[in-house]
Order: C-alpha cells, then structure tokens, then sequence
C-alpha cells in the first residue's frame, strides 16, 4: 500500500503495470482549493512502491492530466497527456502532448474556442497507434470524434475527424479487429459501433439505455470480452453489473449478473473496473457509498470493494478496504503475480478542514490482502461493515458472499451482551431503536473464519 498525501490536492489519473512489473502512476497536482491549473505528476515505482523516477509536466497555464503510457520492448516509448483550460464551463485551449523517449516532445493544440471532451484509450497494435477524443465546435450541441493515428515511432500522422453528421459521442476504447475494421465503444450514445478501413461508421449497435458509466471492458478473445458498469433501475439505483458477452456486438449472446441490491451508492471504478490476467480469475472494483453530487470531497466514510469472480461470473470472495476516511477507486488492473492493484484517492474529512485529496495504491495478492503496508492506522481489509456509524435507530451490515451465514454479537460499554442475531445473507437492517446512546462493541464470526470487532457508536 502506498498512500501519497501532501498540502497539495493530489487527483488520481492512471496506473499501468510495465512488462518488468514496474508501476507507472500518473496523477495531477493542485494548491489545495484550487482546481483550475494542475501539474501531471509520473511516477514509476518499483513492486515494493519504491519511487524509481518521478517528472513532472506544466504546460503553460493549462490543466495538465497523465492519459497514459506506451510500451515498446519492455522501454517506455511515450508518455500521453491532454491539457485545457476551464473558462465558462467548457475546457478550452485544448490539445495532447506526448512524450517520446529520448526527449522529443509532439504537442497537438486544437482551435481554442473548442469544447474538449478529453481523450479515451489508447490502443496499440504492431503497427499503429490509436488515440481518440472529442470536442465540441462552437455553437454545436454535439460532440465530434477523433482519432489520431500515428506510426510505430509516432514519426508519422494521421489525423481523423469523424463525419459529425453520422454520430456524436466520445470513444472510451477501440479495438481492432480482424477484417480492418475497428470495434468501437461511444460512452455517450451508450453503444457500439464498427468503424471500416476509410474510418466510416458502418454499424450501430445500442445496449441497454440502464446500464451506465462508468463502463469498463476487458477483452479475452478476438471475439469476447468481459464488461461491468452501473445499472440505474430502480428502486435502488448504482447496482453493479458483470457480464461477459461472447460476440462483439450481438447483446443477445451473452451472460450477465448483478453483484446485489444496495441501500448506498455503489459506483464503478472510474477509469477501469474490471480486468484479467488469467482466464480464471476477474477481478472487478467499486467504491460503495459514493456521493454523487460531491464525488471527490464527501464527509462520509466510503470504501474500496473488490471482487474476483470465474471465468463464468461466480463470485469467489469480496473484501472492503478503508471505512476511516472517504474513499473513491479511479482504476483496478490485474498483475501478473495473480493479484491485483488498486489507484484512486482520499480525502481525510476528520483531520483536513480544506478540499485536498491524496493518491492511494493498493497492491492485493490473488486473497485480497495487502501484500505491502503504508496506510493511515485505521485503514482496514475487512470482510463486514456496518454503517452508519455512528449511527441511530438502524444499524446497516454488510457480509462478504464467502460467508453465507455468520453470528452477529452487540456488547455495552461493560462487556455485557444486549443483542444477538444468527444472520444468512449478505444484506441486514438492525432495529437498534431499544437501545440507550452510548458505545457498543460488535463482534461477527462464522463457521468459515470470519472473526471481526469493532467499535460502534449510537447517537
């Protein structure tokens, strides 16, 4: 675990795991209170979170954001980011700076007046490389496409604005096929679309107008991949969804299931959510309890959720991490060792009277628990949670799926028992109401090694 927090506010960007398993971390700085002009930050860390390199890049008075890194036989060949300036709620002075190895810099401005959406993945393949984006021209509603496509050695350009007449949107991953045409995926229609050699559209396929961002999407075939994103239905809203859909586009050959119902927000990791290494072991990631009105700065406590799941979606465990400040997961990638690693930020809303959020890594074996320690002393892997806490009448507790049934004890402050439930599931409302304002202490065991205590707090 590797926790970064200074007087700065630190915005989680992206993580990368490099061939030699290396970790490469991108995140922007800002003086705390002020989020218009930020510094991209990079880091490269070794397995034990041992900062290897670190640069930093300002680009005149822009906002400055890390997009991602590209690897060419096990040497970093370049560094992308986009920059804006936010002016009347639109991100103008817009453009993407990519950072060759040896030193080169290729800077990309668009016109000033246009409203950029930012940049999606970037895909690579043996002889190409693919960036896309959006923005939208003055006095448009809608977004225009783009994709830049550069040589192996981005010593050579093309440079494709897709016909505004045919879609608008924003491609949050592309992927080559087969046949020279591109599959791709626009976050704002909620749809897929095939893109032919000439970079015409030439299908559109729409999913499920519930499922929404954030989508994430993992490829294991030519044909087949695995996706999670949030389902919005009600009456409980943010329910996570896992599927693995066995053709590119057809919606109707695929398999899907529902993590579960929640009484918070579960919202999915923002820039990746679900990935693999082995064909056996997916791991997807959450924050639970998210604000959404005020995603980066919330007095609640929110945690990291994590779960591995088969090759057929059967859920083997989940853990909980945090609880002791507020929490958001930005990014989940699964490592080669088995295990998997967390990026995201926090806010420490107890002790910190101003906007600023630090950059938190998690590094996780193939169980779930911290391989490495740095972390605030009361951060925690836990297997329950119970919330709110302090709390009143109703005492919400969470049990990992891995223990099916488990025995719940309330204590007073003098050790003396005044509850005791047998619970089965996951989900459970306590009536607390009988109980006098003070300080309980709970403890929740079961038959398959869950032993867990801790205080809680009745107002």
């Amino acid at each position: 675990m590797k926790l970064l927090d200074t007087p700065m506010h630190e915005y989680f960007c992206d993580i990368y795991e490099l061939t030699n398993g290396d970790i490469y971390l991108g995140y922007s700085k800002y003086p705390a209170n002020n989020f218009l002009i930020g510094s991209s930050i990079n880091m490269r860390l070794n397995s034990f979170g041992e900062i290897i390199e670190q640069s930093v890049l300002d680009i005149e008075d822009r906002d400055v954001h890390f997009r991602g890194v590209i690897e060419d036989n096990e040497s970093i060949l370049a560094k992308v980011h986009s920059f804006h300036k936010f002016s009347n709620s639109r991100f103008v002075k817009s453009g993407i700076h990519i950072s060759l190895h040896g030193g080169t810099d290729k800077i990309f401005r668009f016109p000033a007046e246009y409203d950029s959406h930012g940049l999606g993945h970037i895909t690579r393949t043996h002889d190409k490389t693919y960036l896309t984006g959006a923005y939208r021209k003055p006095g448009n509603l809608f977004y225009t496409q783009y994709l830049f496509v550069f040589s192996p050695s981005f010593d050579s350009l093309n440079f494709i604005e897709m016909d505004v007449k045919q879609t608008d949107g924003f491609y949050q991953l592309m992927k080559p096929m087969n046949n020279n045409r591109l599959w791709t995926f626009n976050l704002l229609k909620r749809r897929y679309e095939i893109i032919d050699d000439s970079y015409n559209i030439i299908g559109t396929y729409p999913i499920e107008p519930y499922f929404t961002s954030s989508f994430g999407f993992k490829w294991d075939t030519d044909t087949s991949f695995y996706f999670s994103c949030k389902d919005i239905r009600g009456p409980n809203p943010y329910t996570i969804v896992v599927g693995k859909q066995y053709h590119p586009v057809d919606t109707t050959n695929r398999l899907v299931k529902w993590w579960n119902k929640s009484d918070t927000v579960d919202f999915p990791a923002f820039v990746q959510n679900i990935d693999l290494k082995h064909k056996d072991t997916v791991y997807v990631g959450f924050t639970r309890n998210l604000n959404i009105q005020n995603p980066l700065f919330a007095h609640q406590p929110s945690w990291f959720v994590l779960l591995q799941l088969d090759s057929m979606l059967n859920l083997r465990w989940e853990r909980f991490y945090g609880g002791d400040a507020y929490y958001v997961m930005g990014k989940i990638i699964s490592t080669k060792d088995g295990g998997c690693l967390i990026g995201g930020w926090r806010y420490d809303y107890h002790n910190n009277a101003d906007q600023q959020t630090g950059i938190i890594l998690l590094k996780l074996d193939n169980e779930g628990l911290i391989s490495s320690v740095d972390k605030p002393s009361e951060f925690q892997m836990r297997e329950t949670l119970i919330y709110p806490n302090p709390g009143g009448d109703d005492m919400h507790i969470r049990i990992a799926v891995q223990h099916p049934a488990a025995r719940f004890n309330l204590f007073d402050a003098q050790g003396r028992p005044v509850l005791e439930k047998v619970l089965h599931g996951p989900e459970h409302l306590i009536n607390t109401s009988s109980l006098n304002k003070g300080t309980y202490i709970f403890k929740i065991t079961s038959d398959y090694g869950l032993n867990e205590s801790g205080k809680w707090i009745k107002y």
